[in-house]
This record gives structure tokens, C-alpha cells and sequence, in this order.
């Protein structure tokens, strides 16, 4: 029997695949559905220790990209989310550095950054932000090796920047 909260893990996939895979805002068929599903239980398999897990998210009148990310197993920024991902949030991880090219794939529409709850964060690459066009907030609580920000803005050509 099906209790509530894997009804609503089997919806947010099945929500997923609707939102993010498919060019036209047709429904995917139930049985796109199911490969879906079945691709997303063998990844999440391979990555027992952590998730990520993204939204269709509306903030005022847009509709943003989010992703949060989080687990002990989570080692670095995952590179395999969808291109078009707005806004990322990292937590409890055991992340300790932000490559300078770990924002890479996201680059063109990456907006906000939050990194929370990263007790083993020590450095954020020189550079990490360079050519993020609309990157607009980058947010950081709870790293407490974390001792310096030098460089991380190197290249930032962002007109939106507005908080830190």
C-alpha cells in the first residue's frame, strides 16, 4: 500500500518529467511516464547519500528553475541539472570547494545561489561568478570554515547583483 509521502515522491517525478523533459507543455504519456520514473530510480540508487530535487517555482509573476541539493554524499556542485536552472540551493553537504567552473552548465540563466548549512566549506574559488550574466543574489550561511570571499566576484558583470 501506498502511504502519503510516496504518493507525493511518485507526483513530484511524474511532475518533474511533465515540467522539464518535454519541448511543448503537452502531458507525456503514462508510459513516457514510467520510463521516466524508472530512470530517476536507478540514479537515485547510485546516489543513495544525496538528492537533488527541482522545482517549476513562482517568484512574483515568474516562473523559475530551482533545484536544492543536499546529503553527506554531495562532494561538489552536481553538473548533470537542467541548463536552464535559476536557482540553486546546497545543503548539508560535505561540500569543502567551489570550483571556479562548478556553475558552468548554468552560467546564462543562474540568478540565486544559497548555500547553507555547509560545515565543511572552506573556499569559493576566484572567479567561480565570472560570466553569470543575471546572477542577482548569492546567499551563505552556516559555513563556518568558510574565512574569506576573495575573488569570488572576479568578473562579475552582472547588473542585477543585489545582495550578498
Amino acid at each position: 500500500m501506498m502511504n502519503r509521502r510516496d504518493a507525493l515522491y511518485w507526483f513530484v517525478i511524474i511532475s518533474v518529467e511533465i515540467s522539464f523533459t518535454t519541448n511543448s507543455p503537452t502531458i507525456a504519456t503514462l508510459e513516457e511516464q514510467q520510463m521516466f520514473i524508472s530512470k530517476m530510480e536507478s540514479k537515485r540508487a547510485q546516489n543513495l547519500t544525496w538528492t537533488c530535487e527541482c522545482y517549476n517555482v513562482t517568484y512574483g509573476m515568474e516562473l523559475e528553475l530551482e533545484c536544492r541539493c543536499h546529503g553527506r554524499g554531495l562532494l561538489e556542485i552536481p553538473t548533470d541539472l537542467d541548463e536552464k536552472l535559476e536557482r540553486i540551493t546546497l545543503t548539508e553537504s560535505e561540500i569543502k570547494v567551489i570550483e571556479k567552473n562548478s556553475f558552468q552548465p548554468y552560467k546564462e540563466t543562474l540568478r540565486d545561489v544559497i548555500l547553507e548549512s555547509l560545515p565543511f566549506l572552506q573556499v569559493i574559488e576566484e572567479g567561480t561568478f565570472m560570466d553569470t550574466p543575471n546572477l542577482r543574489t548569492l546567499y551563505i550561511s552556516h559555513a563556518p570554515q568558510m574565512k574569506s570571499l576573495h575573488g569570488v566576484f572576479f568578473g562579475v558583470t552582472a547588473r542585477k547583483f543585489r545582495s550578498l
